[in-house]
């Protein structure tokens, strides 16, 4: 089915995932309280690392109605999974218990944090969904995410500014400067896929800036992965909307800033310590503990050795945790479902689904080196754009952001 000129049908499978035909149109959920939750939700996910738990006590709140809702619509529409990701849940708790039988928890309760964050990111498209089917409700969610992208520029400013100068001095400084900045690298792909069905001169010079920007934080993984995701964009925006030329003279400028960003002191600095020594900072010796997570995964190679089996360094890598904490089937059942909306959302080719696929793409490579799969900071943002796109696909008659090139 063709989607309509407002963005979609009802009925349309929505191509961000696999499948949305259990989100139809139903009886909103009451409650006076749910539309300043919705708004303030977006800025909780910005601030949670000065506020870290304030995100789980406000899904929690969006969670409860659904909990004790008569209407059994709404609740299965509320905790209708994704499949895959459904599975890969799944299989996380078998490996979890699998793990404590065997003995290779040593603490079973570790690995809990790490099950109630993936039970989040799995019901926060579904539970957004149902309670942004209102109009009333939607205008909060979409004010929350516009006062949290104001929010996070005023913290980008307050903290990445002078971080370069209190680096030595105030190292936690220089710690929440490459949070923000690596949340802002996301951003990048969003500026990207917008600004070039539309472009100008000026609009392509902040585009240019805004990956310097995102290095002054310090974060080197997401400073590549940004690029990446740019080089990406520009290949992928339509022909009739950004000329040969600008394409090859955009590309040649964002490969020439990454060879140049590659090389610089501070980047080599971060590769030669990757092979360190194990110091009790993640931020070395990776190699050492990647190697020995994956020696301790071989021995369980399928279902891994259970949710909290590792230590914290070896968080730093989301692919080397998941493998050595759910072994190859919870790796397939996570990056298929990955693989998918990326491809999808790159062949679709509009503004917002090249958004989309760009974010998930800064993501998947950071995820090599860090964790962002487990910080709603991260990954809230790839959450954000996906219920917005749900939002408008499933309601299409009631959305409030017009004809919004999805």
């Amino acid at each position: 089915m063709k989607p309509s000129s407002s963005g979609g049908s009802a009925a349309e499978i929505d191509p961000c995932f696999a499948d949305n035909s259990f989100l139809l149109p139903g009886k909103p959920t009451p409650g006076k309280l749910i539309a300043p939750l919705l708004f303030l939700l977006p800025i909780s996910m910005v601030t949670d690392f000065l506020l870290p738990r304030l995100f789980d006590i406000l899904f929690l709140l969006l969670l409860f109605p659904f909990l004790f809702d008569r209407n059994r619509k709404n609740r299965y529409q509320c905790f209708g999974f994704e499949p895959l990701l459904a599975c890969y849940l799944l299989v996380a708790a078998i490996a979890w218990g699998r793990g404590l039988v065997i003995g290779t928890l040593d603490d079973p309760f570790r690995g809990l944090p790490t099950a109630a964050r993936l039970l989040e990111i799995i019901l926060f498209i579904p539970v957004i969904t149902v309670h942004t089917i209102a109009p009333r409700e939607r205008r909060y969610f979409l004010a929350g995410i516009t006062a949290a992208f104001v929010v996070h520029l005023l913290l980008f400013a307050v903290f990445v500014g002078p971080a370069a100068h209190l680096a030595e001095s105030e190292p936690e400084w220089s710690r929440t400067a490459e949070r923000i900045s690596s949340t802002t690298a996301l951003l990048l792909p969003i500026a990207a896929a917008f600004v070039l069905f539309s472009p100008t001169f000026l609009r392509l010079a902040a585009l240019l800036l805004l990956p310097v920007l995102v290095a002054l934080g310090g974060n080197r993984a997401s400073t590549v992965a940004g690029l990446v995701a740019l080089l990406v964009v520009v290949l992928f925006v339509p022909s009739s909307r950004l000329s040969a030329a600008s394409r090859r003279f955009l590309g040649a400028v964002l490969i020439t800033f990454l060879l140049l960003f590659l090389l610089s002191k501070h980047a080599q600095y971060g590769l030669t310590s990757l092979a360190g020594e194990n110091f009790p900072i993640g931020e070395y010796g990776r190699f050492y503990s990647w190697h020995q997570a994956l020696h301790e995964w071989r021995n369980t190679p399928f279902l891994g050795r259970g949710l909290g089996a590792v230590r914290r360094t070896f968080y730093e890598g989301d692919w080397v945790r998941v493998l050595h904490e759910t072994g190859l089937t919870g790796l397939f059942f996570l990056l298929l479902p990955a693989v998918t909306l990326l491809r999808i959302s790159l062949a679709r080719r509009t503004p917002f689904s090249l958004s989309i696929g760009g974010v998930l793409l800064v993501l998947l490579l950071r995820s090599i080196f860090s964790s962002p799969l487990l910080r709603i900071s991260d990954i809230g943002i790839l959450l954000l754009m996906i219920s917005v796109r749900r939002s408008v696909s499933v309601h299409p008659s009631e959305t409030t952001t017009g004809n919004l090139p999805i």
